[in-house]
């Protein structure tokens, strides 16, 4: 009874939420493209599937998640290379930066979840694996892969006590977990989690995203008008910043701000937001002393203070001239990705609101990383980052995080190699 309320509320949910989206649709673009590519999905890989080939199915949320599911698509790729990739995404912002990624085979949205789309979806691509990232549980699409005897793995997966999936209204997604023939986790706390409210046995391999950035440093290019501006010299790089962090880091007296060089990345790069962050920081340290690398052709004059850095991507390789970094998106709904900068050693801060975010904690908890919750706080850690010894032991404790939380890619890979033929056909 209860399991048959629960999938009524859950299509009642679903039909409500895309009975939004396709309204969104007329003014909104995310909305747009979501609906646009959900409806195209099925009849694209209709037209492109190659008869006869091997296909594993990868679907991530969005970016994030995809940085999770790419390093084990690489490897895949170059283990078994007589696969075929079908990756999906439900993001709009995920699709539009990845959709022309090269090691996947055929790229697009994830069809809405209902039980004639999943349905639809699953006869088409006829995947001899699904792979989903972290947080995806679409309860039709699920059943649709079990229905047709098609094993589905969840992938660097975390689960926390008093996650949504362990309350009440969760009861139909959190019994869809056991339709997963594998999960893989990346924290004991979690697989102790599911075994004790599921009694599944989930495997303990780490986060994949550890494997993604390891190379990042010895890959990364240099950006040639930052290094000649930085000079050398030490550097305050934020990464993914919100409006919050914006004001939190201006909000530091010019005389307690050590670093000469600050470098801003907002997360979001559309014209409105660029130039709120730019008014934030010129109203610290004067308009003449803010740029856009945008706006810089050859070099950035030495009067500059603040580097905007308007355009995506690049941001991984920024890394390399921080002194400290500092991570956004902690006074929202959590911070944004904090092992690249791990990968170079640097000492991370971030705001408050990261619990959820299982690297986030393990760095915090090493001395690598610290919490931020006010300007004052932001001060003493930048005066405490002045500290040779207190800085290198941050560094040190960073990039032990890294090093001892890799290998989680090789571990599923071998576990596939032994359940599935690598052979080419």
């Amino acid at each position: 009874m209860l399991y048959s309320l629960s999938q009524l509320g859950y299509r009642i949910a679903v039909w409500g939420y895309h009975a939004a989206v396709w309204c969104a649709a007329y003014v909104n673009l995310k909305a747009r493209l979501r609906e646009q590519g959900a409806r195209a999905a099925t009849g694209d890989l209709a037209r492109h599937r190659e008869p006869g080939a091997r296909y594993i199915w990868f679907h991530c949320a969005s970016l994030g998640e995809f940085e999770q599911g790419r390093p084990l698509i690489e490897q895949v790729k170059k283990e078994c290379p007589g696969y075929k990739i079908a990756l999906t995404f439900y993001s709009p912002s995920g699709y539009t930066m990845r959709h022309n990624y090269l090691m996947a085979d055929w790229i697009g949205y994830l069809p809405n979840d209902t039980a004639a789309n999943a349905g639809r979806w699953v006869a088409h691509l006829k995947p001899e694996l699904a792979i989903f990232v972290k947080y995806e549980f679409w309860y039709f699409h699920l059943k649709a892969l079990h229905r047709a005897g098609v094993p589905v793995w969840l992938v660097s997966a975390t689960f926390r006590p008093g996650q949504w999936l362990f309350k009440p209204w969760g009861y139909l997604m959190r019994h869809s977990l056991n339709s997963f023939d594998r999960i893989f986790v990346q924290n004991q706390s979690s697989a102790d989690l599911l075994a004790s409210k599921l009694n599944y046995r989930a495997l303990v391999v780490g986060d994949t995203r550890v494997d993604r950035v390891v190379d990042i440093p010895s890959t990364a290019a240099e950006i040639a008008p930052v290094a000649l501006w930085v000079g050398g010299k030490p550097a305050f790089v934020a990464g993914s910043t919100w409006p919050a962090d914006d004001k939190l880091i201006a909000s530091v007296p010019e005389a307690e701000m050590p670093y000469q060089r600050l470098v801003v990345v907002p997360h979001e790069t559309d014209a409105a937001n660029v130039a709120a962050c730019q008014a934030t920081y010129a109203q610290r340290y004067g308009a003449g002393t803010v740029v856009r690398l945008s706006e810089v052709a050859g070099s950035i004059s030495s009067t500059i203070r603040v580097l905007i850095v308007d355009r995506v991507g690049l941001l991984s390789a920024l890394y390399r001239y921080a002194h400290v970094v500092y991570i956004g998106g902690g006074f929202g709904k959590g911070i944004h990705n904090t092992l690249e900068p791990a990968a170079w050693l640097r000492p991370l801060a971030f705001g408050p609101r990261y619990e959820k975010f299982n690297e986030a904690v393990g760095m915090v908890e090493s001395g690598g990383a610290r919490p931020i919750a006010d300007v004052e706080a932001l001060m003493q850690w930048l005066l405490d980052m002045q500290q040779s010894r207190a800085y290198a032991v941050a560094c040190m404790a960073a990039g032990q995080y890294i090093h001892q939380n890799q290998g989680a890619t090789k571990r599923i890979v071998q576990i596939f190699k032994d359940q599935f033929s690598c052979e080419q056909t």
